[in-house]
């Protein structure tokens, strides 16, 4: 008698497990719908984990950051975050007054055999600081100055054709905010860091694919996309100008380029147009 009652009280319990296992699941529309720790966080994702989408007049559907928002207004704002960080980033870069003392790279060092410089042969690209006289990389862009502290310049050598800009754009016909700028390189193109950093992120995702994220000692972050290699590990230390990748077609890219972005000490995204051209 007991067994029967049993499987008959599980008979009729099903239906509210099967019901809940079943249910679709939303994802929320605003930043509203989240708490306020889940919204910083989508705030610091990497590459538009969190993506908005806009109808034909420019408004805000879902995956907005605030309810109502239309992408002139969504512009507008990353304007503003722009010449504030901007502001922060040449305020902070006076003051620290960076070296002058220049490091050597491997074929240097071979033609100085008398440096007493030493090289980490742990290193595998990226810059290791063994020395009071800055960073010693093994492959390094000249032109970015030893000991920069803000994402000045770009991240790349020479000057590659800019395929996408920043800000508002029309994406297989609909409209969306480009959260960077896409430089049009050949797969394996070296990828360097613009200024001081620290690794915070090695991402691996659908959208970005390999990729990178920096944080320096401005406050700012620089962020890498569809890389096809990554030379350096989450809690490296970068020296300005030293390489840390390179380009590939990985993740959501429809052809072999660079994503450049760049976000301000609170997340936000910023412009890095104004950053290459200082």
């Amino acid at each position: 008698m007991r067994k029967s009652l049993f499987i008959l009280a599980l008979f009729f319990t099903m239906p509210v497990f099967a019901g809940s296992f079943l249910k679709a699941q939303s994802f929320p529309k605003t930043f509203q719908d989240l708490s306020f720790s889940d919204r910083m966080q989508f705030k610091m994702d990497d590459y538009e984990l969190y993506q908005p989408e806009y109808d034909a007049n420019g408004n805000c559907i879902s995956g907005c950051a605030y309810p109502g928002i239309n992408i002139i207004q969504e512009h507008e704002t990353s304007n503003n975050d722009t010449q504030q960080a901007l502001q922060q980033s040449e305020s902070y870069q006076q003051q620290q007054r960076p070296s002058t003392n220049i490091s050597l790279d491997t074929h240097q060092q071979q033609q100085h055999p008398s440096t007493n410089i030493s090289l980490d042969t742990r290193a595998i690209i990226n810059a290791v600081n063994t020395t009071n006289d800055g960073p010693v990389c093994i492959n390094r862009n000249v032109n970015i100055p030893v000991g920069q502290v803000a994402p000045f310049g770009k991240p790349l050598i020479g000057n590659p054709r800019i395929s996408s800009p920043y800000g508002p754009r029309t994406l297989h016909g609909k409209q969306s905010y480009h959260d960077g700028i896409d430089f049009a390189v050949p797969i394996g193109t070296k990828v360097y860091s613009p200024a001081d950093a620290t690794v915070v992120r090695v991402i691996n995702d659908n959208r970005c694919g390999k990729g990178l994220r920096l944080k320096h000692n401005d406050g700012t972050q620089s962020i890498y996309c569809h890389l096809n290699s990554q030379f350096v590990n989450n809690g490296d230390r970068v020296g300005a100008g030293c390489q840390i990748a390179e380009s590939g077609n990985t993740g959501h890219s429809t052809g072999p380029h660079l994503h450049y972005g760049l976000r301000n000490s609170a997340g936000n995204k910023i412009d890095p147009t104004p950053y290459i051209n200082h």
